[in-house]
């Protein structure tokens, strides 16, 4: 579902949007809101739910998953729980079974006493979520260092190094002067014209793209490091093997991620 381009039942009494309408196929009359309201959506709904339970009720076994997917702009925050199965071609089938607003904080106790395992039935973790922790804890860019223990040097480094990257992409972020001068310098290098890719604390591969960012646009961007008069430092170039030996490692991950999350693959 594509959240931005959901609109309020309010769109069909908007003028402008009565006018495309109209624009497109004259001859098409557009519903009032409340016809929408009161009948078209509950029908929809529950000619769905009906086709749904029908199917599930012939289904032996299911997948089950949840996840808090969505928070509008009102701070609110829904839970959503989606159904997985094989049909008897052994096509993989999914359905969203409900959306639910969450009245209370997402702790884990509150989250749990939504969860599958209350039905006591078989409880598999998301394969994904265990990943991504296993990977960011290796990581621990996100822990202040004093929580590194002093005795993991390279741990400490790679710690530093994450740092030093984030400091260099930031600086170019906030600086449209320096922005300009890199792109002007890929365009006299004849490379491609690429901004530089920002971490995100909540997730670890945004880790990995930035300093991926960083080593295709490593020759323009340390030609321009020298003649800006306000410049973080630069990796030297044992840093920039760090660097490289850092993406070829968490490659693997990245493929395997992106792999479990596809939409053929509940987890």
């Amino acid at each position: 579902m594509i959240v931005e381009d959901m609109q309020p039942l309010s769109i069909v009494e908007n003028s402008g949007f009565r006018k495309l309408v109209n624009l497109l196929d004259s001859r098409y009359k557009l519903p009032s809101r409340k016809l929408i309201e009161k009948t078209l959506i509950p029908n929809l709904y529950e000619s769905t739910r009906k086709m749904i339970d029908d199917i599930l009720s012939q289904t032996k076994y299911v997948s089950l998953t949840s996840d808090i997917f969505w928070t509008s702009l009102n701070i609110v925050s829904f839970i959503t729980v989606t159904v997985h199965f094989f049909d008897i071609n052994l096509n993989l089938k999914t359905y969203v079974l409900t959306t639910r607003k969450l009245e209370s904080s997402h702790t884990a106790q509150y989250l749990s006493e939504a969860a599958i395992k209350l039905f006591k039935i078989d409880y598999i973790p998301c394969a994904t979520h265990k990943l991504n922790n296993a990977v960011k804890n290796a990581l621990r860019s996100e822990f202040e260092e004093s929580d590194i223990d002093t005795n993991q040097t390279e741990e400490i480094e790679m710690m530093k190094l994450v740092k030093m990257c984030c400091s260099i992409v930031g600086h170019f972020k906030h600086s449209e002067i320096s922005t300009r001068t890199l792109h002007e310098k890929q365009k006299q290098l004849n490379s491609p014209v690429l901004k530089l890719k920002q971490d995100i604390a909540i997730r670890w591969n945004s880790t990995l793209i930035m300093m991926e960012r960083l080593l295709i646009v490593k020759e323009p961007l340390m030609l321009v490091s020298m003649g800006l008069s306000r410049c973080p430092y630069m990796p030297t170039n044992e840093q920039w093997q760090a660097i490289n030996d850092f993406v070829i490692l968490l490659k693997p991950f990245e493929s395997l991620t992106i792999q479990l999350s596809s939409e053929q693959r509940p987890t």
